[in-house]
């Protein structure tokens, strides 16, 4: 009986301790691996931090997505974002097309504060949502850090200190289709897992993925054009006609736009996206089909 309070005591201690200390975001040498599920496909999206910038007088770090890649490489790693984190435990990341910054956490709430964002997507954007909850939670290698629950419309979300969100890096500012399954896999510092949500993620290098190429089916009955493009896209159907919905999606799996047709061919422009790769789904009362184009300058 007496060991049993021991270790109670010393594992309250520990937990008080752990949950003083404050684990800032990391500026240098971190990997964050992202899993997007949406049935039946799954895919990972990789992003690293690798040196600094400076815009408009102020100090960031430099976020890049990570190719086929386990390391910072910066040969396999293309710029995505600036992010940032200020005296008061406040995150915030300047998108690679936007010309502001967003609030995307606050580590500095407590039970009962409402989270504060300018964020234009993503559940920031949808309502209130009220820190309910924070507690301290075991990580990789003994490691504790504070875990903030957020309560949005009856949804739970969880962000862990000095890591993000267990949805993935970006999932709190991200718009993603209804019925995606979105959970940070594996997080890495300095070369040192830690946290990890997968055990198939060998060294935080998770490959439960599926191609972009794997993704487009019954792409002979799609014909979109020009592709590449730069601004403007045509899509046509050669199946029956009848109510189908056009979604435009980039490679995160974001939705970017949706509309519901009768007639074809129909028009889209995308002259403000980013450049890369995307897709349009057509889904039918019977069917998905999908096709990839390519945005280019």
């Amino acid at each position: 009986m007496k060991k049993t309070y021991l270790v109670l005591i010393l594992t309250l201690i520990t937990f008080s301790i752990y949950s003083q200390n404050y684990y800032p975001f990391p500026d240098s040498n971190a990997i964050w691996n992202d899993k997007s599920y949406w049935s039946p496909h799954t895919w990972i999206q990789r992003y690293g931090v690798y040196g600094d910038t400076t815009i408009n007088n102020q100090l960031y770090n430099q976020l890049y997505l990570i190719e086929d890649d386990s390391t910072i490489n910066i040969n396999n790693m293309t710029y995505y974002a600036a992010i940032r984190e200020n005296d008061t435990k406040q995150i915030f990341v300047k998108l690679r097309d936007y010309d502001y910054e967003i609030l995307i956490y606050d580590f500095s709430l407590n039970v009962g504060d409402t989270i504060i964002s300018n964020s234009p997507n993503g559940y920031l954007n949808w309502g209130t949502c009220i820190i309910t909850d924070i507690d301290t939670i075991e990580i990789e290698n003994n490691h504790y850090r504070r875990r903030f629950k957020i309560n949005n419309y009856g949804e739970s979300e969880y962000w862990i200190e000095g890591i993000g969100s267990k949805g993935g890096l970006f999932f709190p500012i991200s718009d993603y289709l209804t019925g995606t399954i979105n959970d940070l896999l594996c997080f890495k510092h300095n070369d040192t897992a830690i946290y990890l949500n997968n055990p198939e993620c060998d060294k935080c290098f998770c490959k439960l993925y599926t191609p972009i190429d794997e993704l487009t089916r019954n792409t002979e009955y799609i014909n979109v054009y020009p592709n590449p493009t730069k601004a403007n896209i045509h899509i046509d159907f050669e199946l029956e006609k009848g109510l189908s919905t056009i979604k435009l999606i980039n490679f995160n799996g974001t939705l970017i736009e949706s509309r519901i047709t009768n007639s074809f061919p129909i028009q889209m422009n995308i002259e403000n996206l980013p450049n890369g790769i995307y897709l349009i789904q057509l889904n039918t009362e019977k069917e998905i089909f999908t096709k990839k184009i390519i945005k280019t300058e």
